[in-house]
């Protein structure tokens, strides 16, 4: 009788394990996600919230029953798995959304463009006009300059402004191989800051501070390049760092003159203004904290303000800034401090 009770334990056993193997996925799971053991799920932390916070409980609760919005939680605490896990089984269920961010997580995240670029065809081809632009990204990378304008351009067509941020920066890159046109570039720029984009303004900015890469002083402007760039400075680190390298060196335009020695001299459209480049490296940094860089430009300030370059030394300004960098980390900034007693 045992023996009987045995056999039909193990008979059903069999069954349900050929059961569950019939199920595919039809998108491969990325390398990190087959070998490294998975991060707790969102569902699992909720469950490790303390008693005493139903609010917060309940919040989370509904966010992980929403794949799309748990996907994004566990993007954002650098779970790549569990969030290939949950995009992933949104996309089987015919989500769109889940496509195209699937796509974005094995560009980002993985760095797989073979399983990123089919994910992203299927979004476009479905609607999502975001997509294109990421398509476009793909096509530049790959020195398809030609594809990636048109998918840049159906993009932007189609409302999306950081297409023409794109469009804008390929035409005016530095890189040789790329396509120069910098009227273009400006167009494209200028279509997107009409929106108030702030990465469209600052690469107006950039433009009109330095001239199209490559071709010395086209579309040189500086009291433009101050207007666009203070537009984008609020949200945009970079557009507030080029500011400041603007206040601290000058800026000059295109128009010349003869000076007293009868040499030919530009003229100087931007003021150099040390207090004015210390506030914009300083919201620059508060911006996008731990950035040496910008501790370092800090820092460099401080040093003009001691050694009066321009003008009078200044030890109040310059303690300002070597204070603000010392709180930052900036060991030379601490020193520096500590030299002023």
């Amino acid at each position: 009788m045992k023996k009987i009770v045995f056999f039909i334990l193990s008979l059903s056993l069999l069954l349900t394990l050929c059961a569950c193997g019939g199920n595919t996925s039809s998108v491969s799971a990325p390398a990190t996600a087959q070998t490294e053991a998975p991060a707790p799920t969102v569902a699992e932390n909720t469950d490790a919230a303390p008693a005493e916070a139903p609010v917060e409980a309940e919040a989370s609760a509904d966010q992980s029953a929403d794949p799309l919005a748990a996907a994004q939680l566990a993007m954002e605490a650098e779970d790549y798995d569990t969030a290939f896990d949950l995009l992933s089984q949104a996309a089987d269920t015919g989500s769109v959304e889940a496509k195209y961010r699937l796509g974005l997580l094995f560009m980002e995240a993985y760095a797989d463009v073979d399983q990123a670029e089919p994910l992203l065809e299927e979004a476009a081809a479905e609607g999502v006009t975001a997509a294109l632009v990421e398509l476009g990204r793909i096509a530049q990378s790959a020195g398809d300059y030609d594809r990636a304008a048109g998918l840049y351009t159906q993009a932007a067509d189609a409302g999306e402004v950081a297409a023409c941020y794109r469009l804008g920066s390929m035409y005016n890159s530095p890189l040789l191989e790329a396509p120069h046109d910098y009227a273009l570039a400006e167009a494209w720029f200028l279509r997107g800051a009409e929106t108030g984009d702030p990465d469209c303004c600052y690469g107006l900015g950039r433009l009109y501070a330095y001239g199209g890469s490559g071709q010395e002083g086209y579309g040189r402007d500086g009291q433009k390049a101050v207007q666009y760039l203070q537009q984008a400075g609020d949200r945009h680190a970079a557009a507030l760092e080029t500011l400041g390298d603007i206040y601290q060196k000058g800026i000059l335009g295109d128009e010349t003159y003869v000076d007293a020695s009868g040499s030919l001299a530009f003229v100087r459209v931007v003021e150099p203004d040390l207090v004015k480049a210390l506030d914009c490296f300083e919201r620059a940094y508060l911006l996008d904290s731990g950035n040496d860089y910008l501790l370092s430009r800090i820092v460099s300030i401080g040093t003009a303000f001691l050694n009066g370059e321009g003008e009078e030394p200044d030890s109040a300004m310059a303690r300002e800034a070597f204070a603000f960098a010392a709180e930052q980390g900036s060991a030379e900034a601490r020193d520096l401090l500590d030299g002023l007693g």
